[in-house]
């Protein structure tokens, strides 16, 4: 009985048809396997071939997802690469914008650092965030970025000197030599470490620093260089440098555009 029952299980049509199908799925993704690393031999793709081996046993729906995926990568590649089909400079409307980012950012509380990297990601950040008289293709153009990445961080380095000359801010008069910014920034992380990062507290501090630096070197309608920023506006940029990220990359997703100038004027 037990042999009649075997046999009449292998002679199951259903059971028999699905044996045959999944002998025929094996047998057609091997060979998609073999030619696939045919093909990768005759191509010569080297460490792609495991890759094409893959792709060949995907399904329909998945290969097509996959090149998509790939074409998007490669155009991508290619964007970054490519040469600028026309040049571009930096109008005076923009230019006015980044001088009022820069004196925005550098007088603001938010900011940890008044050199290297940070302050231009911030600026460009807000560049970025209130998208006034900004090209469209900033985001994806490299020479767009980097030509206004430029007028940023040279904006930065002239605003620091100008900033320099009008005031001693609050670093000690025997500081004042060609390292200037990092004894500023040195009194500023000192600010922070006492103030174990309560913002109250840091404002408090800072309207501390302008007073006594008022009562040294008089107001700023004394000085041959005024720096102004309108309360409103200043409030503005503090929130966005609260609320962006400090990471901000150029097009490509590459930090290699973004090294600021350490120029300590």
């Amino acid at each position: 009985m037990s042999g009649a029952a075997g046999a009449g299980e292998h002679d199951d049509p259903f059971l028999a048809a699905s044996l045959a199908s999944g002998n025929s799925i094996q047998g057609s993704r091997t060979n998609a396997t073999l030619q696939a690393r045919r093909l990768a031999n005759r191509l010569s793709l080297g460490p792609y071939t495991r890759e094409l081996e893959s792709f060949a046993v995907e399904d329909n729906g998945n290969q097509a997802l996959l090149l998509f995926a790939k074409i998007l990568a490669i155009e991508q590649k290619v964007a970054n690469i490519a040469p600028p089909s026309t040049s571009f400079t930096v109008g005076k409307a923009l230019m006015d914008n980044i001088k009022s980012y820069v004196l925005a950012v550098l007088l603001s509380p938010k900011l940890s650092t008044y050199k290297g990297r940070t302050p231009a990601i911030r600026v460009m950040a807000v560049i970025k965030h209130l998208n006034i008289n900004v090209p469209a293709n900033l985001e994806t153009d490299r020479h767009v970025y980097k030509s206004i990445k430029e007028s940023v961080t040279t904006e930065l380095t002239q605003t620091r000197s100008k900033i320099k000359k009008a005031r001693k801010v609050h670093a000690e008069p025997e500081k004042s030599d060609q390292k200037y910014w990092n004894h500023v920034d040195e009194r500023l992380a000192l600010i922070r470490e006492i103030a174990e990062g309560d913002e109250d507290k840091i404002q408090q501090a800072f309207s501390g620093v302008l007073a006594k630096d008022r009562q040294l070197y008089g107001t700023a309608s004394q000085q041959a260089v005024q720096l102004q920023a309108s309360t409103s506006w200043q409030t503005t940029v503090d929130d966005l440098m609260a609320n962006t990220s400090a990471a901000t990359n150029s097009p490509g997703g590459s930090t290699q555009d973004d090294d600021a100038d350490d120029d300590d004027t």
